[in-house]
């Protein structure tokens, strides 16, 4: 792949068709086109890739989206340089503009991050209207109406195109895949090549849907997880307690028709330091304003690679989020455990409650990293992402952070408290001897989140300038070394403190 677009030269050509209006100037902003009498327009590759609302021409798709169709003319493209990071040598080729179908102008917008809809599948593939263009003497062919659908298989070369998109395209690339970003599904980018590069010889997906809060599928595949394998295995044959929420679902996909589980869409794929991070905030106050911002801009959590809420005595929406479907928060039951030395409501038991949810519900095991941030810490992920790439291999580790080393303070600070998967994993198999054997009725939730993993045995990692608290190594907002910034209680000081450590001012 070329580490950029080919600018190319005079002899690098394509010839698209375009309105009349449009093709008179191809720098001028472009609206939603209305139909117009078409001519034959000669461009440049450089032309047609610094034009940007045909997107990029490039070997990896999107080539170009236009309003009509290519000519059939091939574009030498050996003299385009490499990047560092090759596709596989077999899915190397020329390129060649398609003339078997015709695009919508412009690309239905989705929001980033949605699971593709069953509908939207069907709606790239509809038979394209035969009065469109009535004036026009350019090549109309179409989809067909029902094309059979196919997952890639492994190994393919649809398959290995899906793998490098996901984890070097998008983000190397990111103008490439407009429609597309790390939170994307294997179907949604098998759907976008599909369309964009026929290189990629990918069929066209089937529909899928994994099941979200509030769907009779998803309470029945949590409660397989949590009681149903433990309690009657032989009823569960192929599954485990560590066995991923997809493919709980797609056994009862396959088994339990009544249920009425859809067929899930694949699990993520993430590149490593993949971070699964989740909140727990009060249903009155200030933290529900304060986290629906942060949810509005995908900041904080929601900038992870996964995340959940939890909300203490009830339940608060959010809007549409970034996966498609309306958010909610998880209810969980306040407790008050006694007041601590800080003359606040312990809140161990509380805790304790979300974590159970979250190990019951099983996400997090796809992740490399758990991670809990107080709703009022400034919390950058990417930061943190790169503070967890030395500590993090794909074989796992048993480790949790440590991020104080101030005296008369504990050693896990609870703004924000990071856990590797196998940690959690051992918690969850461990937390009633902790439980017990902990006088955690005297401890915050993070003191017992410490001393839970010391008797545990895992390991520490000793990050001490990975945050700024006020109870522990407090800095200015200025001071960009640090991953989260604490406290922010308010709307405007969380997002002035966020834009002057970003510098976004």
């Amino acid at each position: 792949f070329p580490s950029q677009p080919p600018t190319g030269s005079s002899q690098q050509i394509v010839t698209l068709t375009l309105p009349t209006g449009l093709a008179q100037d191809v720098g001028a902003p472009v609206a939603t086109p209305s139909i117009a009498p078409l001519q034959q327009t000669t461009l440049t590759a450089a032309q047609i890739a610094d034009h940007q609302p045909w997107g990029t021409l490039s070997p990896s798709g999107p080539s170009i989206q236009p309003m009509a169709s290519l000519s059939t003319q091939k574009l030498n493209t050996d003299s385009h340089a490499t990047s560092g990071t090759e596709k596989p040598s077999s899915m190397k080729s020329d390129i060649v503009a398609d003339t078997s179908t015709t695009q919508d102008w412009p690309p239905k917008p989705r929001l980033s991050g949605t699971m593709l809809h069953p509908d939207e599948l069907a709606a790239q593939n509809d038979t394209v209207d035969d009065d469109a263009f009535s004036t026009s003497d350019a090549p109309r062919t179409t989809l067909p109406v029902e094309e059979p659908c196919q997952m890639a298989q492994m190994g393919s070369s649809c398959y290995q195109h899906v793998l490098w998109v996901l984890k070097q395209g998008i983000q190397e690339h990111p103008g490439w895949y407009a429609n597309l970003n790390k939170t994307s599904s294997f179907e949604q980018v098998q759907a976008h090549l599909h369309v964009f590069d026929k290189n990629a010889s990918c069929p066209r997906p089937c529909p899928c849907h994994t099941a979200h809060v509030g769907e009779k599928c998803y309470n029945h595949s949590r409660w397989v997880l949590a009681h149903g394998i433990s309690s009657n295995p032989s009823n569960y044959q192929g599954l485990s307690t560590a066995s991923r929420f997809e493919d709980v679902q797609d056994f009862l996909h396959r088994t339990e028709p009544d249920v009425k589980c859809d067929q899930p869409c694949s699990p993520p794929i993430f590149i490593t330091t993949a971070l699964f991070c989740f909140l727990v905030m009060q249903l009155h106050g200030y933290e529900p304003g304060l986290v629906r911002s942060q949810f509005a801009r995908t900041s904080g959590i929601f900038a992870c690679d996964g995340y959940d809420v939890f909300s203490i005595g009830g339940t608060v929406s959010f809007d549409t989020g970034p996966h498609g479907h309306q958010t909610e928060s998880h209810a969980i039951e306040q407790a008050h455990d006694g007041t601590g030395s800080w003359g606040s409501w312990l809140n161990t038991l509380t805790f304790m409650h979300a974590w159970e949810f979250l190990i019951q519900d099983g996400r997090y095991s796809n992740y490399d990293w758990v991670v809990k941030a107080d709703p009022d810490a400034v919390f950058l992920p990417e930061r943190l992402r790169e503070r967890l790439k030395p500590h993090t291999s794909s074989n796992g580790g048993n480790l949790y952070v440590q991020n104080c080393n101030q005296p008369n303070h504990i050693a896990v600070q609870g703004s924000l408290e990071v856990f590797s998967r196998d940690a959690i994993h051992g918690y969850g198999d461990n937390h009633e001897r902790c439980k017990s054997q902990l006088d955690w009725h005297s401890m915050g939730e993070d003191f017992f989140m410490q001393k839970c993993m010391e008797m545990m045995g895992v390991t520490p990692v000793q990050e001490f300038y990975i945050m700024s608290d006020v109870n522990c190594q407090q800095v200015s907002c200025n001071d960009r070394s640090r991953v989260s910034y604490h406290p922010f209680k308010g709307v405007n000081d969380w997002w002035n403190c966020w834009n002057t450590t970003t510098g976004s001012r």
